[in-house]
């Protein structure tokens, strides 16, 4: 049971397994200033003094004496700040800089932490992966999430692109574009829901996204996800 506390709580036991790291859960690449200090304090007392960034925009707090975990998640909880991103759950989601950016379409930063924040909590069987991007530039890299969102411009009218079933690793798989867009950040959110319902219905322990789909046949989510906007009014 400790053990699956610890997975699912940002702890990552290292080569050694008398050294852990923590992951500190971060939303877009972005993280408060205010922050920094507690971090930096937690990282010299517990750890080696420095602090990785992952590639999916997150920190980690490395080579952490494993008999010390309590006392830096505690530490960590006591300045506000949460860690996470590992075990079956939606891992952070990544995001380019959206609208700040002179490219972008769509506010990328914050329909990932609207995501995040709705569907942080869910038990999934395997882990879940989003990006978020605010243009076809495509610089958060959506298609190789297993749920990504892209900003368009469609008809002088802002649209979302969603793609489904990307994944990076040893069996790398480009997601699949679904045949319709969305128009609002809600329908955004109600799609990535119907998707990890379809998701937690028919994936195994230890399966993502991407091999459910070449298991039941891919047309099969895609197909599921259209009928279901369809009958919410989305338009197709």
């Amino acid at each position: 049971m400790r053990k699956i506390i610890m997975a699912t709580c940002g702890v990552i036991r290292m080569k050694d397994s008398a050294w852990v790291s923590v992951r500190i859960q971060v939303v877009g690449g972005r993280f408060n200033a205010e922050s920094l200090e507690p971090l930096a304090w937690i990282a010299q007392k517990y750890g080696s003094g420095e602090i990785h960034f992952t590639t999916r925009q997150g920190l980690e707090i490395q080579d952490i004496p494993a008999e010390k975990t309590d006392e830096v998640l505690k530490a960590l909880a006591d300045a506000g700040i949460p860690a996470g991103g590992t075990g079956p759950h939606v891992r952070t989601v990544s995001a380019c800089p959206g609208t700040a950016c002179r490219f972008g379409i769509i506010d990328a930063q914050r329909l990932a932490q609207r995501i995040f924040d709705q569907v942080k909590d869910r038990t999934l069987t395997h882990k879940f992966k989003i990006a978020t991007t605010g243009c076809p530039n495509s610089c958060a890299k959506p298609i190789t999430n297993d749920f990504g969102v892209q900003g368009l411009r469609k008809e002088g009218q802002t649209a979302y692109v969603i793609f489904v079933g990307g994944n990076c690793g040893r069996r790398v798989r480009l997601a699949d574009k679904l045949p319709f867009v969305c128009h609002t950040e809600d329908e955004v959110v109600a799609v990535l829901n119907d998707t990890l319902d379809w998701f937690c219905a028919h994936g195994q322990a230890k399966e993502r996204l991407a091999a459910v789909m070449e298991r039941l046949g891919v047309g099969t989510l895609i197909e599921h996800l259209q009928t279901a906007h369809g009958a919410r009014g989305g338009k197709q």
